[in-house]
């Protein structure tokens, strides 16, 4: 069946009533002088020819001309073969919303139940109509669940809808209504005349035309919220900070915090302590605004959306197993009336740091041996402004006169005197090796120190390598460096002259790191090379397990692990490919467990919520986007334009062959 796309361009056959305007009035006769002899021997001539050929010319030209008007009207209208399916006119594709504010109860069923319901009412009733269903699952990636079904499919889709009433499989995290109806234009598509249905707990400002919403929200429901809860080190005491707020009513809300396992000025490590901090007065959450409560020790000054809670200095702590918020409220929507947050206890990790770096004179002139006030300015640095919420650092400086462990510690900093076996359970660096490679370290030095005529700058065989981010290697310069060789396990990272000056190791529990030169023969220190190289190094041995510890639903986390696999307590697939991006499809606590390289087990707790969005059960949408066909659609039509062009071409071809011969 042919159809058009684009109807109005029939408007172009206006022009035929303008042609026949120009043949009403143009005259149909000239003013010319001419014998008389010629006219009665011209007149002789027609009478003698008895044919009309003049006047079935003049109308074979007319009509040339209103069919090649016709033609170019048809192509502006872009005529097509149609072959998708009109027989049935009333197809209906049903979206059910399936955001967490469809988890909201009332009647003792949610909202996304009661969707259910009614699009299984609706389906059975158009099927046995005749007409064919869609059915569309919005979640954060909408599918299908029954496709343009009739009546042969009819009892498997009834069945499947069960499934989800019975499970109230609901998602936890905000639904992507825009995909959906993106989605269903698969089926508008085959039949543009198909309506498009929408069960959903939220209002719209705006709704195309074709598309019908259908309320499943009650006036009288309700929604008392913690919507976000963070602990912050503030003077060494964390200060916690909760946003809560109450959606369609108002209220006053009594906001709990828990706190398990703390460390406080009054308590130790042996005795942590677990108590509760409550407000003195409720607080009057009204018109749906946020409203945010601190606790900290000292309190401060009250506004009016922000309350400050004052922790005493007994309660005042620096550390916690973990913390919990809750609110008591018989309201609708219970999944966000209680919120936790870990990672306040931290787990240690220990590094010794071994150096003979001459720093002075005694009084008889004599060296003094002592730390490297650059190695220990990166340390602090690292531990303390670039990393201070991985782990509790403990570091332990080898006293001038002994040698250290070789045991025991998460990293060994070993700076001119290196030992003469590398630890084997933990990750060494090596500064200056210029006395022995330790046995296990698989190098080799050739000889002593070289000393240069000059210094001279650092090359880097590779820059792009995440190691050298921020890493100029021109910017550094030596003067003395360790020849050495090294396995193939070593990966050389900067150069001095093609030798390699600057390598890193990292296979399985052989982790380190080789600086052959000594920083007081080199410009490192005075540079933000410096800095930028053992920041990148820091994180590369010592990652931190996940990328943080509260997470929305469906937002990513980041697991980067320091063994061979890390693993979600309770799930069998554990993950051996770092760094990887995992997500959560259901608000809980979970446990990441891994046992690195060294043998040493680590375990961090992560809270994942509903997105604070989803929390306002009343919530208002602007817009819901329009559907139409983005797809290709070259399978569902044959393009007439060719044919209709090779006919305007022929058309004018005969006009004007006819005109050349009215004019001889």
């Amino acid at each position: 069946m042919m159809s058009l796309l684009v109807p109005l361009g029939l408007l172009g056959l206006l022009g035929i009533v303008a042609l026949i305007i120009i043949y009403i009035i143009r005259p149909n006769y000239q003013v010319q002088h001419v014998s008389t002899t010629y006219v009665w021997k011209l007149a002789l001539k027609y009478r003698r020819k008895r044919i009309p050929t003049s006047r079935l010319r003049n109308i074979l030209i007319f009509l040339c001309q209103v069919l090649a008007l016709t033609a170019i009207s048809l192509i502006l209208a872009m005529p097509v073969i149609d072959y998708r399916d009109h027989s049935n006119a009333n197809d209906v594709i049903y979206i059910i919303d399936s955001s967490a504010s469809m988890y909201t109860v009332s009647d003792d069923s949610t909202r996304f139940q009661k969707a259910v319901e009614s699009v299984m009412d609706e389906c059975e009733r158009e099927i046995v109509a005749g007409h064919n269903v869609s059915v569309i699952i919005a979640d954060d990636d909408p599918e299908f669940i029954g496709r343009r079904v009739d009546t042969s499919g009819r009892y498997t889709l009834n069945d499947t809808l069960i499934e989800y009433l019975e499970d109230d499989a609901c998602y936890y995290g905000t639904s992507d209504m825009a995909a959906a109806l993106e989605l269903s234009e698969d089926v508008i598509l085959e039949n543009p005349s198909a309506r498009v249905v929408i069960y959903t707990d939220s209002e719209y400002e705006y709704i195309p035309n074709g598309v019908e919403v259908i309320p499943v929200a009650r006036e009288d429901e309700w929604n008392a919220s913690i919507l976000n809860v963070t602990a912050e080190l503030e003077e060494n005491y964390y200060v916690i900070t909760a946003q809560i707020a109450c959606y369609g009513r108002d209220s006053e809300l009594d906001l709990r915090i828990d706190v398990k396992n703390a460390i406080t000025a009054s308590s130790s490590i042996e005795a942590p302590e677990t108590f509760a901090l409550s407000m003195p007065l409720p607080i009057d959450c009204s018109n749906d605004q946020t409203y945010t409560v601190i606790f900290k020790k000292g309190g401060g000054q009250d506004t009016d959306t922000v309350k400050y809670v004052s922790i005493d200095d007994q309660m005042a702590f620096y550390s916690y197993e973990n913390i919990s918020a809750t609110i008591q409220a018989e309201d609708n929507f219970a999944i966000d009336n209680q919120f936790y947050i870990y990672g306040g206890a931290k787990a240690p990790l220990r590094i010794q740091y071994r150096s003979s770096t001459k720093v002075g004179s005694d009084e008889s002139g004599r060296p003094i041996p002592g730390p490297n006030i650059f190695v220990n300015g990166v340390l602090a640095a690292i531990t303390e402004r670039a990393f201070p919420e991985r782990y509790d650092y403990q570091i332990t400086e080898v006293k001038q006169g002994e040698q250290g462990a070789t045991e025991g510690f998460d990293l060994y900093i070993f700076e001119h005197n290196m030992p003469e076996r590398m630890p084997s359970d933990g990750v060494v660096f090596l500064f200056d090796p210029a006395d022995i490679a330790p046995v296990g370290s698989r190098l080799t030095l050739r000889g002593t120190e070289l000393t240069l005529p000059d210094e001279i700058a650092l090359n880097a065989p590779d820059p792009t390598l995440p190691l050298l981010e921020d890493v100029v290697a021109q910017y550094i310069t030596v003067s003395k460096y360790i020849h050495y060789a090294a396995q193939d396990v070593w990966t050389t990272l900067l150069t001095c002259r093609n030798e390699p000056v600057i390598s890193i190791a990292k296979q399985d529990a052989f982790q380190a790191f080789l600086i052959a030169f000594s920083v007081h023969w080199s410009n490192i220190g005075a540079t933000n090379e410096w800095a930028a190289l053992m920041y990148n190094v820091f994180d590369y041995f010592f990652p931190a397990l996940v990328s943080g510890h509260s997470f929305e639903v469906g937002q990513p986390i980041v697991v980067n692990g320091r063994g061979e696999t890390v693993s979600f307590a309770g799930e069998e697939d554990p993950i051996t490919q770092f760094p990887a991006t995992v997500r959560k499809s259901i608000p809980g606590t979970y446990a990441v467990n891994q046992m690195t390289w060294f043998g040493k087990e680590e375990t961090t707790d992560v809270y994942v919520h509903i997105p604070s969005y989803e929390s306002n059960i009343c919530r208002v949408e602007t817009s819901l986007d329009n559907p139409f066909v983005r797809e290709d659609d070259s399978h569902m039509f044959d393009d007439l334009l060719v044919y209709f062009a090779a006919a305007l071409v022929g058309l004018l071809f005969v006009e004007w062959w006819l005109q050349s011969r009215e004019n001889k």
